[in-house]
């Protein structure tokens, strides 16, 4: 099979997979929820938002679902928590004083969100993988 064949076979189930809504639209913002294929610990579909702010600015975020939910299944050792910061920070997203997982992009840029999109659904799974040491 060629190479080409199976990436594009991907992007077609990617793009078959994914579901996308707007949340909120509003003069201020615009808020999508983006259901991806990919699972988490809990068998759970994984979820983030896009918030484009007066068509200017872009938020991608995990509206805290991230650290919520490991805050629930008990990660709450300060040693883990620095890891997942570097995890985030490494990926060059950050952490919100209210804990959610962000990166925001002019609007310029939108052509990378895609990318970003991806970034954060990998922080996400990483972030689990804290819940396993």
């Amino acid at each position: 099979m060629n190479m080409i064949n199976i990436i594009c076979k991907y992007q077609e189930w990617l793009t078959d997979n994914l579901t996308i809504k707007l949340i909120s639209n509003n003069k201020k913002e615009q808020v999508y929820s983006i259901v991806t294929p990919c699972m988490n610990m809990d068998n759970d579909f994984i979820e983030i938002y896009i918030k484009v702010l007066n068509f200017n600015r872009i938020v991608i975020t995990d509206d805290k679902n991230s650290i919520s939910r490991l805050t629930m299944q008990g990660l709450n050792d300060e040693n883990k928590m620095l890891l997942l910061k570097k995890i985030v920070a490494s990926n060059d997203f950050y952490v919100t004083n209210d804990f959610c997982i962000e990166k925001e992009i002019d609007y310029s840029d939108k052509e990378m969100l895609g990318y970003y999109i991806q970034k954060l659904v990998s922080i996400m799974l990483q972030a689990e993988s804290l819940l396993l040491i």
